[in-house]
């Protein structure tokens, strides 16, 4: 009787892990909601500032659905492409978990006024961009143009040493003689 009691036991127990590596498998696949603000995006991949400071990298596939929530409550939602997706964009992504740590979206959504807000923060910034590329651009000629002055004067520095090594050799040919005059002279005194 006791050797069957610890025999019940023993398959409760491992009924019981089975049971629990089974819900941790499920658990994992669950859905995952995250709420952020659309830090950049790269075609499929978008990375979001989550609402705890954390970066998430979600990835957009052909079956996301982007909408926007319309109306008081927010119950209605129109259907939007995946170009409204654009960095400044509060949005709420739902899906779960891929290997590589990435959410892969099975929803996007995001309010009128966000999209609004997000919009005139790309405008904005659009002026921004073109300057900095123009900066760029200006930068790239003026390193190149000082590269070009540094070789220059690096060609100089060798021609001046090579005149200046010419010079002393000169010199040098010029006072032996010289040299030579005023010890015969001094000898002759």
């Amino acid at each position: 009787m006791a050797h069957f009691n610890s025999l019940k036991r023993i398959n409760v127990v491992a009924v019981s892990l089975i049971g629990f590596a089974l819900l941790s498998t499920v658990s994992a696949a669950q859905s995952v909601k995250v709420q952020g603000v659309i830090k950049g995006r790269n075609g499929e991949m978008m990375v979001l500032k989550a609402e705890d400071s954390t970066d998430v990298n979600v990835l957009l596939t052909d079956s996301t659905q982007v909408g926007q929530v319309q109306g008081m409550f927010q119950a209605r939602r129109k259907q939007m492409s995946m170009a409204a997706l654009i960095p400044g964009l509060k949005v709420r992504a739902e899906g779960t978990y891929n290997d590589q740590k990435q959410l892969v979206a099975t929803s996007v959504s995001f309010k009128g006024n966000d999209l609004q807000d997000a919009e005139k923060i790309e405008a904005g910034l659009h002026e921004t961009k073109v300057q900095v590329r123009q900066n760029e651009e200006e930068l790239e000629k003026q390193n190149a143009a000082l590269k070009a002055q540094n070789e220059a004067l690096q060609q100089q520095q060798a021609k001046l040493s090579e005149h200046e090594a010419k010079i002393a050799a000169n010199r040098a040919a010029v006072e032996a003689p010289l040299r030579a005059s005023a010890a015969r002279r001094l000898l002759h005194l």
